[in-house]
């Protein structure tokens, strides 16, 4: 009761002059509000029956002769009032406790009162401040925050407190009333009441929650600790990515369907509907326990995923973890439910007889494998393409599951093993070796044995001077170890370089027949049971290398004539190991399929990937060919006259799901087909030439298109997913059934050199469209198109607002492009990743529809900011510029509307055009427009039939500087005070990539 009574005296004389008449001769004056903080002191210091005393006082109440005198910011104005005024009114019902004054600064002083009041004060009122942090003098930051809260809690408890009290007072006044009510309607006590409730709490869930929910997470992530708002790596999560945004949908969605079922009870009661109705509302809380869960783990990995290495996991690992995670969560969801539905799971598990026995060995059998696939993801004894042999298990690995691992072995059969297989088995990992060896025996006739340490000499000088020899680790050697009765043997070993197999078997032989040759030379024999072991040897690998070459060289190449040449380029890297197709069967006339032939080339090179990579040279001649996939650190090359022709058989492009950042196909609603050169989860890879020629025949895909006869969405010419370091150049790509070079999802990106041509009137014929990457360059490329030249994208919809992975630092130079129906440079309109840091320079448009074009609309998300476009010039152009926040290809029903786009920070300048129809036309989104716009030292010249308003501008804001002609009032000119839009000075990290020169020398069959 005292905390209670101390409350409402203090809250009284607070809010006198907010919530009580004032005698009118009051009126004129201004009223300085008396704080809580001065309450509160004068409270501790001179008790209750001080203010008692003072609340008897009209004028110490209005603070006019206040017992401490309070200099607030905030001054009431003038007012009206009633002439009457007793301390009655303190004893009426207190205003609601708000702790937003609390915050308010005030400083304090002794100005009025007695003298010994004003010293007390004084003391006191110095003391509270170093108390609680008032002093500005103070310079302890962080214990004025801390004192500022203890009293805003304290407050807070005691507002609390006597706020439930009264309310307790007034329940208990008003119950026996609402229970006679109640009593006498009962369908109002057992129906309307408890529905409304109901459907309060849903509307609250559904309305008030979530903005309850952003609020909490916008606070925090402006807090000192963000922990459900920020990253590990410290940046701001995203609330649709974030712990709370993951909360909001399952609660939503529960909150309905216990409101709903209790309503449906009560409505239409049954026993049958009171008997499930508990079972029901577990299993619906299980259901959105783990739905929420997996929202979270999602976005956890998402985040991981997208981003950099975290805490030495690479991305198979992230992936791993995401699998097991998920069947982990899909386990325990289905035994919660089945618990909550009156299963006995225990009994289940525990079933016995002859079947647990054999349930249990199976799941045993299982639980290995899960176990040792899990071990291998993270230990890592063998990757992708590697060549392993386990027992007696030899092959290529081609795909590690969860529970088996599957092996290509050297006929080419697929040999399917068990994980646990290798926790058990010696692992020999062929493809890691950094150099192979050979140790050979040499038995000589007993009679020569004076002669072995002449005959040890030389073989050691032959095999010291042999180029295939390795003389970095070990040297070789030769020596006598072992003699016997009829023969003395010698041991023969050194350490061959990093070479194919052929190769090895080559060496090998040749090592041997050099020794034999030095033993002739010496006047020795060599042992009986050696000679026909050396005999035999030979004769098989000269067999084996007979059939490898043969099959490598394939039917083509034998009646053709030998060609050698030599290459010499700039890459990011420099290969150890080269191949030519035609070696694989490969067959450049224009009309046999090279699918096979690629794939296995490839295939055949992984075996290099770590040590010094490969390249793969494709010669002269029409390759035709359906989709093919690459692999790490490996170049393919494209001579001059080569040119690779796209298969219009559909059974050779494999189907793939859509992307995740899309969730569905940009044709139809299924999956898409892969891109002809593809690759995913890849590093170091160049494809490049000498301007050699990638034509996708795209008329047949076109024809397709318009009559809607496809299911799924036509390929691109080029796509490579969740790769770094990637280098396309010196190509020339035609007829593309869509998209031409599509990197998505990737990092570290070199696009130069590129020639793309296209029908101006074919469909969807973007060139170069970054999506979803970091720190890509392209330039000195020349592109005719039927789309936009350059679409910077970054997913679709709720589909790229879930995945959120953004477009940034992308450098534009030295492009030139052709559109009459679309834009030199596009970002968006699938920009719900994000897009920011677009660097555009000395570009060339002739005939394009718009310059620089920027298409979003309301469920997009996300935002386009940052973005730099300096030295265009324009040639017949229909638009200089065109921005639009009403572009409205959704990829489903499902966005959300509240998903408003955040455009801003559109910077042009030094621009001249000519031959324009319209200068702008800019139209942003109603109640969020573009901000941030910069144009300036911009000369448009108008066509001669060009439209009479230059300008069209709704929903932008910025401002303009030597533009010609006058821009729209929204983009207000700066007269005489000339400026320059910003275009950043620093270096991107794209620009500090340096190119090594390579070179090769090859022969090939033509």
């Amino acid at each position: 009761m005292a905390a209670g009574s101390r409350f409402s005296t203090m809250k009284s004389i607070r809010n006198c002059t907010n919530f009580y008449p004032i005698p009118q001769s009051l009126c004129s004056c201004n009223i300085t509000r008396t704080s809580y903080a001065s309450v509160n002191l004068h409270y501790q210091v001179k008790g209750k029956q001080s203010f008692e005393n003072t609340g008897s006082s009209r004028e110490n109440v209005l603070g006019l002769k206040s017992p401490i005198g309070v200099r607030c910011y905030t001054i009431r104005p003038n007012c009206t009032s009633s002439s009457t005024f007793s301390n009655s009114h303190f004893r009426k019902a207190v205003p609601l406790f708000s702790a937003i004054p609390l915050l308010k600064y005030c400083s304090y002083s002794s100005s009025s009162g007695s003298s010994n009041a004003g010293k007390g004060v004084d003391q006191i009122v110095s003391a509270s401040s170093g108390a609680s942090g008032v002093n500005v003098s103070d310079s302890g930051v962080g214990n004025e925050w801390l004192d500022k809260v203890k009293d805003l809690w304290q407050s807070v408890v005691e507002g609390a407190t006597y706020t439930g009290q009264k309310a307790k007072e007034v329940s208990d006044e008003l119950s026996p009333h609402v229970e006679r009510l109640l009593d006498s309607q009962p369908y109002l006590k057992n129906v309307v009441v408890p529905a409304s409730f109901m459907l309060t709490g849903t509307l609250l869930a559904w309305f008030v929650m979530p903005r309850v929910l952003r609020r909490f997470h916008k606070y925090s992530s402006q807090g000192p600790v963000g922990i459900l708002s920020r990253s590990m790596s410290g940046e701001e999560i995203p609330y649709e990515k974030s712990f709370l945004g993951a909360l909001e949908d399952p609660v939503r969605y529960l909150v309905t369907f216990i409101a709903f079922t209790q309503i449906g009870m009560m409505v239409a009661p049954s026993t049958i509907a009171s008997q499930y109705l508990l079972p029901a509302w577990r299993g619906a809380v299980i259901v959105s326990l783990v739905w929420f869960l997996n929202r979270w783990k999602t976005n956890v990995f998402t985040r991981a995923l997208a981003g950099p290495v975290v805490a030495g996991l690479d991305r198979e690992k992230l992936l791993a973890l995401d699998k097991v995670s998920s069947v982990g969560l899909f386990v325990i969801a289905v035994m919660a439910l089945a618990e909550a539905c009156g299963v006995a799971v225990q009994s289940i598990l525990t079933v016995g007889g002859i079947g647990g026995v054999a349930t249990a060995f199976a799941a045993r059998d299982v639980l290995g494998n899960v176990l040792s696939g899990l071990s291998m993801q993270f230990s890592r004894p063998f990757s992708l393409g590697d060549t392993i042999k386990a027992g007696s298990i030899e092959g290529q690995v081609v795909e590690m599951g969860l529970t088996t691992t599957s092996l290509l072995n050297a006929e080419k059969f697929p040999v399917i093993v068990p994980n646990s297989l290798f926790s058990s088995q010696v692992i020999v990992n062929k493809s890691r070796a950094g150099w192979r060896a050979i140790v050979s025996k040499i038995p000589l006739q007993i009679n020569d044995l004076d002669k072995i340490p002449q005959i040890a000499n030389d073989i050691n000088s032959m095999l010291r001077l042999h180029s295939q020899v390795f003389l970095g680790k070990e040297a070789p050697y030769c020596f006598l170890s072992r003699v016997e009765s009829s023969f003395a043997e010698l041991t023969v070993g050194c350490n061959l370089k990093q070479m194919k197999k052929d190769e090895f078997y080559a060496t090998q032989q040749d090592i041997l027949l050099q020794s034999v040759q030095i033993i002739k030379k010496h006047g020795a024999a060599l042992g009986t049971a050696v000679i026909k072991a050396v005999i035999v040897a030979v004769l098989v690998l000269n067999i084996v290398n007979g059939v490898e070459c043969s099959r490598r060289r394939g039917k083509g190449s034998k009646k053709g004539r030998n060609v050698e040449t030599s290459l010499e380029y700039s890459a990011i890297s420099c290969r150890a190991h080269t191949a030519v197709l035609t070696d694989f069967g490969g067959v450049g006339d224009g009309k046999t399929s090279n699918t096979k032939a690629f794939q296995d080339a490839i295939n055949n090179l992984t075996q290099y990937a770590s040590n010094g990579g490969a390249q793969l040279f494709v010669p002269p001649g029409k390759w035709l060919t359906g989709s093919f996939s690459l692999i790490s650190h490996f170049t393919l090359y494209l001579h001059k006259d080569a040119v690779l022709l796209a298969s219009q058989d559909i059974s050779e492009w494999p189907v793939l799901k859509a992307l995740p950042s899309y969730g569905r196909g940009r044709d139809a609603a299924g999956g898409r087909f892969a891109s002809l050169i593809f690759g995913t989860n890849l590093t170091d890879v160049v494809v490049t030439g000498e301007n050699g020629t990638i034509d996708g025949q795209g008329s047949f895909w076109w024809q397709q298109f318009h009559k809607g006869k496809l299911k799924y969405t036509r390929p691109y010419l080029i796509e490579l997913m969740y790769t770094e370091n990637i280098q396309i150049s010196n190509l020339t790509l035609l007829n593309s059934p869509s998209w031409n070079v599509h990197p998505i999802y990737s990092s570290n990106i070199l696009i130069q050199g590129i020639t793309i041509i296209a029908p101006v009137s074919s469909p969807n014929t973007d060139g170069i469209n970054p999506d979803s990457c970091t720190n890509t360059r392209i330039e000195d490329c020349y592109i005719v198109s039927g789309d936009d030249c350059v679409a910077v994208k970054s997913g679709w919809d709720e589909y790229g607002i879930a995945f959120g992975m953004p477009t940034k630092q992308l450098v534009i130079r030295r492009l030139t492009c052709i559109s009459p129906y679309s834009a030199v440079i596009a970002l968006g309109s699938e920009m719900s990743g994000g897009i920011q840091d677009v660097r555009a320079e000395d570009i060339v448009a002739i005939n394009t529809e718009s310059g620089v074009r920027i298409k979003t609309a309301v469920g997009r998300g996300a935002y386009v900011k940052d973005i730099y476009v300096r030295r265009m010039t324009m040639h017949t152009m229909k638009w200089a510029f065109w921005m639009t926040g009403n572009y409205k290809a959704h990829a489903d029903n499902h966005y959300d509307p509240n998903a408003v786009p955040e455009i801003k920070g559109i910077n042009y300048r030094d621009m001249v055009a000519e031959n324009v129809s319209m200068a702008a036309r800019l139209e942003g989104i109603s109640g969020d427009p573009f901000t941030g716009i910069c144009i300036s030292n911009v000369t448009i010249g108008m066509a001669a039939k060009a439209k009479k308003q230059p300008w069209t501008c709704t929903d932008v804001a910025g401002i303009t500087s030597g533009v010609t002609p006058p821009p729209c009032a929204l983009l207000p000119d700066q007269g005489e005070k000339k400026m320059d839009c910003d275009f950043p000075a620093d270096s991107l990290p794209i620009d500090l990539v340096e190119f090594k020169r390579c070179s090769y020398k090859m022969s090939y069959y033509v």
